[in-house]
């Protein structure tokens, strides 16, 4: 009797010691997840209204650590493109950018600006567009992610419905963000 109390005792304690299937880590928690990618990002200006240029246009972003300031002057046009665009920068793998613009007449005018926030993602290529328009740009862009409308100043308008427009499209390796 003793033997099997003895036995009946150490199957116990096994038994409370023993993981369940529910107490181990699922087997997706051990496969390693890959490094997030910085992203790359580039700027255009798609010319919607004659009164407002992108000469006009000056922008600026954060991620909260890194700031960046640009100017609509400095976007150009290169082989296969067909709106001015800036040079790429790269963006942080996930996270918010924070985005502001204005347009300002040559005399310090502002016609338009706004702020907006942006998610990020790991290893995408995005666009930015800024163009001016009555109606939202974006209704037949299938990788647009975001757009955000802001007021034009009286009399750069050319109907009381147009509006600076702010639109921002990505995909992961490429695909499908050009020329939007």
């Amino acid at each position: 009797m003793k033997t099997f109390l003895a036995i009946f005792l150490l199957l116990l304690i096994s038994l409370a010691h023993a993981q369940s299937p529910f107490d181990r880590p699922a087997m997706s928690d051990s496969i390693p997840k890959p490094p997030s990618e910085p992203g790359v990002l580039t700027f255009v200006y798609k010319q919607g209204l004659p009164s407002i240029y992108r000469e006009a246009l000056e922008f600026g972003l954060t991620d909260g650590q890194d700031t960046v300031a640009m100017e609509g002057i400095s976007f150009y046009i290169d082989d296969g493109e067909t709106w001015p665009h800036s040079k790429p920068i790269h963006t942080p793998p996930s996270g918010t950018l924070i985005l502001w613009f204005s347009f300002v007449t040559p005399v310090g005018d502002t016609i338009s600006s706004g702020k907006m926030e942006i998610p990020f993602r790991s290893g995408y290529i995005w666009r930015i567009t800024f163009t001016c328009d009555s109606r939202n740009p974006t209704m037949f862009c299938s990788d647009c992610l975001g757009n955000q409308a802001f007021a034009i100043r009286d009399g750069f308008e050319k109907g009381l419905s147009d509006s600076v427009w702010v639109y921002w499209a990505g995909s992961q390796g490429g695909r499908g963000v050009f020329d939007r």
